[in-house]
């Protein structure tokens, strides 16, 4: 029985729902968080989750000082913010991955407020290990939430499979080489690391699909592509060897490939 207990609490993890009013500017409530089974998703390990954390949280602060930010690279660092949401969010149990969810948030609420200042500040605080906790349920997927438009920026919420170039992190380049090429010995984690961010995203960008039928774009077909993506992420965040994992990026390449074929113009 202990064995079973222990086998079952090991499968659950925190799942993010942010309840928030539609642009209301914030990205929590007052409250608690639920514990939910998502035995989907490959949950992040803590040790790799503390490690991209810091990763991506240097690239905001990078952006941060820059003499100019641009308003593709503000969207690219509110992108990364919700990575750092997502990833703290599985470990939140813990009251440092708490503290960082609850900074990343504000992070993300400065950021689609424009205020660069206060962002700096805010994510220089969490590198320096001082962010605290914020309660509430989490609705990352509402950080792409486009109020004039009334409706979501679903290009916003692809920011980082975009090149360098467009302001993104070249997530999609580096997928379709690896799908190409299986991953060398040393590109390994980053394969890795990219699936297990490639699955946090996935599981928001599975929330702003369209609101209604666009020709033949359906949120239903939108649904299904994300589902694709999360699947076949979760399936590559577990590949240890070069070839396994030249064939998860493959299916990987295929899910964004399948969406791009219905979505990609006029989204």
């Amino acid at each position: 029985m202990k064995t079973r207990t222990l086998f079952v609490a090991t499968t659950m993890v925190i799942v993010t729902t942010i309840c928030i009013a539609i642009g209301s500017g914030s990205l929590a409530d007052d409250k608690p968080l639920p514990l939910t089974p998502n035995m989907n998703n490959a949950i992040v390990p803590e040790p790799i989750a503390a490690k991209i954390v810091e990763i991506e949280s240097k690239e905001i602060q990078k952006i941060l000082t820059e003499p100019k930010v641009g308003n593709k690279d503000r969207k690219r660092a509110i992108a990364l913010g919700v990575v750092i949401a997502g990833m703290a969010d599985e470990h939140s149990k813990d009251p440092k991955f708490a503290a960082i969810r609850g900074q990343a948030v504000r992070v993300i609420d400065a950021l689609t407020k424009e205020n660069l200042s206060e962002a700096k500040d805010l994510v220089n605080k969490l590198l320096e290990g001082t962010a605290s906790p914020k309660p509430g349920k989490l609705e990352l997927h509402m950080a792409f939430w486009d109020a004039p438009n009334n409706d979501f920026d679903r290009e916003m919420a692809m920011q980082l499979f975009k090149s360098q170039r467009a302001g993104g992190k070249g997530i999609e380049i580096a997928i379709k080489g690896w799908a190409a090429a299986a991953p060398n010995v040393n590109q390994m984690d980053r394969a890795r690391d990219v699936a297990y961010e490639v699955r946090i995203l996935a599981d928001v960008i599975q929330k702003v699909g369209p609101k209604e039928a666009i020709g033949n774009k359906l949120l239903a077909d939108w649904v299904k592509f994300s589902e694709a993506l999360k699947e076949a992420a979760s399936e590559a965040a577990t590949k240890k060897k070069p070839g396994d994992m030249q064939k998860a990026m493959n299916k990987l390449d295929t899910a964004c490939a399948g969406c791009h074929a219905v979505f990609k113009k006029n989204n």
